[in-house]
């Protein structure tokens, strides 16, 4: 019984360690300074593509925008955060954000996909899976408790 407490006290303690670090990572990944240029394109094509089922409710949509700046053709990197999809209607000006040589639809899509951007992501993907391995040991312990 003594094993499966300490067990369920290691987990809990490196779960809340990895709940601070999420935080903190999602903290910096938006006070970091990212270099754009809010510049007009103009829409070439929007592509909305579905998969999965809708019988199983697993279905997911994705969005992709092409857009046309300084004559270049440029796909509008991380859409899936995008609120306001009329804004992408063909032929029409819009304003985006060019970055790295990349078009972004907003200021916060440039910093998810910076490097601390991405790893904050994993970070609370981490913690999401470190909580369901501690409330498998806690039900371990729970139960030896209980005999």
């Amino acid at each position: 019984m003594e094993m499966k407490k300490k067990t369920f006290r290691i987990s809990l303690i490196v779960f809340c360690v990895s709940v601070v670090i999420a935080i903190i990572l999602n903290i910096l990944k938006f006070s970091v300074g990212v270099e754009y240029k809010k510049v007009q394109a103009v829409v070439e094509d929007m592509e909305v593509i579905n998969s999965g089922s809708i019988r199983r409710k697993n279905q997911s949509t994705e969005y992709r925008v092409r857009v046309n700046y300084n004559g270049k053709s440029y796909r509008v990197q991380n859409l899936n955060n995008v609120n306001d999809w009329n804004k992408f209607k063909p032929n029409k000006t819009v304003d985006v954000y060019l970055s790295d040589g990349q078009i972004y639809a907003s200021v916060k899509s440039i910093q998810r996909d910076t490097p601390i951007g991405r790893t904050a992501t994993i970070s609370f993907v981490v913690s999401l899976i470190l909580f369901f391995v501690m409330i498998g040991f806690y039900d371990a312990y729970w139960k030896e408790k209980k005999k």
